[in-house]
């Protein structure tokens, strides 16, 4: 009795198979509610990603991030249904900023960055977009927006240092020395008063002195739009291509502590692509300076932080499914060296202190720009009275090692007649790995 339930089950199951492998051919036909307007574009159910054209309210998730819910409006481009969003969204979530202009309200993701896609679980209601990291806006994981800065408190301070000496021979001859710096200043919202000054007193046997000297006031005010410092006053011009000059006037330069700290100081670039979302990690003579994980596509590492020795980076980029690969950046550097991208200045005008000269107004700019990884260039001009000067030059970066350069050219009409020079200056630095060696010549 078990045999024949063992063959009718056996025989069902031939029946059956045939006609399982055969339903996963099944389509739809246009024909089949002819005369319908419900039989209209049947056939794009075919596809198993098919949705009809209309507006749906869906949950957002960009490169796996939860961006928001609300309403997408999916419509028809050729043979496909693509979700079209505006373009404030992609602005908004950081997707770079269309070179060309564009008329249209809204695009979908392809059309809006290369190498863009997206998936649409219709069940879940859930639209998933993956954008290279390349074609996003590259914030540093430090980075605190201008608008979060704060001012501080308004308040007056005052710092001090002293020193005190005395010596006694013991034959009634002594002598004293004191010694007073102070600092103090004035904090009110964004402007902050500064005066440096100090005091010495010394006496040796009946003679004593007294001195007071006024080293420097200024006034200086934050310009987060620059990412820059005004101040005006008694200061100092920058010295990285000229010499550092006392003046009194108005300056207005770079600072470098309104950046984030990942983005201070030098780090070489570092762009690869990724086959699928993938993990990036970034060493350096054995040790792991940054990690990170990458949609698919070309994606770059520009907020690798700046660190205390050199040496080429290895560079492992880690598929989704397990398989790797590796490329080399070569990392030399000189003090010189900015990051791609990266600008420098200072600006002053104002008369120089240290010359007694009755007309000694002049002018001073300087400009560094980090044009690649291999390359920085920097420039400047020092105008005055009678007198000129120009510097130019730059860093090149090879696994050679990492050359800078400047030359300076000087003219000057004295009394005794007119007057040129010029000046050079070279610097050459390389690590090497396999000792733990790094050589510097200047």
């Amino acid at each position: 009795m078990e045999r024949h339930h063992w063959l009718g089950l056996c025989l069902l199951y031939g029946a059956l198979l045939p006609l399982s492998t055969k339903a996963e051919s099944y389509t739809f036909d246009n024909a089949l509610l002819l005369g319908s307007d419900y039989g209209q574009g049947l056939a794009r159910f075919n596809q198993a990603s098919s949705i009809a054209p209309g507006n749906y309210f869906v949950d957002i998730w960009l490169n796996g991030r939860y961006v928001a819910r609300e309403g997408v409006v999916f419509r028809s481009e050729g043979k496909e249904t693509v979700p079209c969003l505006p373009l404030a969204f992609y602005e908004q979530n950081g997707v770079v900023t269309l070179a060309t202009a564009n008329t249209e309200t809204c695009l979908s993701p392809a059309k809006r960055a290369a190498g863009a896609s997206y998936s649409f679980d219709s069940a879940q209601l859930r639209l998933d977009i993956a954008v290279p990291q390349a074609e996003m806006v590259q914030v540093p994981r430090d980075y605190v927006a201008p608008d979060q800065w704060q001012a501080g408190e308004s308040l007056l301070f005052t710092n001090y240092n002293s020193s005190f000496y005395y010596s006694d021979s013991g034959s009634g001859n002594h002598s004293e020395y004191g010694w007073l710096g102070l600092t103090a200043g004035i904090n009110f919202g964004l402007w902050q008063l500064r005066q440096q000054s100090s005091a010495s007193y010394s006496q040796y046997g009946n003679e004593k002195r007294y001195q007071w000297d006024n080293l420097q006031t200024w006034l200086q005010r934050p310009v987060a739009s620059l990412q820059s410092t005004l101040s005006a006053g008694q200061s100092y011009t920058g010295g990285n291509l000229f010499s550092s000059m006392a003046f009194t006037g108005i300056k207005l330069e770079t600072d470098q502590r309104m950046w984030p700290q990942s983005r201070r100081g030098y780090a070489p670039e570092i762009r690869g692509t990724a086959a699928s979302a993938a993990r990036v990690v970034v060493s350096q003579n054995g040790r792991t300076l940054y990690q990170t994980n990458v949609a698919q596509g070309p994606f770059v590492i520009n907020d690798l932080a700046s660190t205390a020795w050199q040496g080429d980076l290895q560079v492992d980029v880690i598929e989704a499914d397990g398989s790797r690969s590796t490329f080399t950046v070569p990392f030399s550097a000189l003090p010189l060296s900015l990051r791609p991208g990266v600008w420098r200045y200072n600006a002053a005008i104002g008369r120089a202190r240290d010359y007694d000269a009755a007309d000694n107004m002049f002018g001073d700019f300087t400009l560094e720009r980090g044009i690649a990884n291999s390359l920085t260039a920097n420039g400047g001009v020092r105008l005055g009275k009678e007198y000129y000067a120009m510097v130019m030059g730059g860093v090149w970066a090879s696994t050679l090692g990492a050359v800078g350069m400047d030359v300076t050219a000087s003219y000057a009409q004295l009394p005794e007649g007119k007057q040129t020079g010029w000046r050079s200056q070279l610097s050459w630095s390389r690590s090497f790995n396999a000792t733990g060696t790094n050589v510097a010549l200047a």
